[in-house]
């Protein structure tokens, strides 16, 4: 709560909550976690790619 407090003001909040009201928002609200979860694989899976990529440099980095 208090982060949000001190990120918006009451006029925020009022139309952040009529958002959630609307068809838009429910929807918003009902995909964000399929969304999240998307999210999560593509990091993921570019992290995979790079990751020896990130071990030789490490390397190369102790070895100095």
């Amino acid at each position: 709560m208090k982060a949000y407090d001190e990120t918006f003001s009451d006029e925020e909040v009022d139309a952040i909550l009529a958002f959630y009201e609307t068809p838009a928002g429910r929807a918003m609200v009902a995909k964000t976690p399929a969304l999240l979860a998307k999210s999560v694989s593509i990091v993921q899976s570019q992290m995979g790619d790079l990751t020896p990529d990130i071990e030789r440099l490490a390397k190369e980095i102790l070895q100095k």
